[in-house]
């Protein structure tokens, strides 16, 4: 399970890992791969992939919320707690 709230820029840790699977294996490129650390690489992964997804407008910022996690989860096989931690 990935928490919402562990999923952030700068920081560093496993769920951060986890959750660049999806937009990896859709075929953006992240240079580092998947790392513990959310960075600038990571970040902009995410925003490929929220367009991908037809995320716009403050849902497509780069930065995971709770509906975009379960959306990218739910392609990658790992569940969200959306709680905000």
């Amino acid at each position: 399970m990935v928490s919402l709230s562990s999923v952030r820029f700068d920081k560093t840790n496993s769920d951060v890992k986890t959750v660049p699977s999806a937009p990896i294996g859709a075929g953006f490129r992240i240079p580092a791969g998947a790392t513990v650390f959310f960075g600038p690489q990571t970040k902009s992964a995410y925003a490929a992939w929220q367009r991908l997804i037809d995320f716009t407008g403050s849902d497509a910022d780069e930065f995971p919320g709770c509906s975009y996690l379960a959306k990218l989860g739910a392609q990658a096989g790992f569940t969200v707690d959306g709680s905000p931690g």
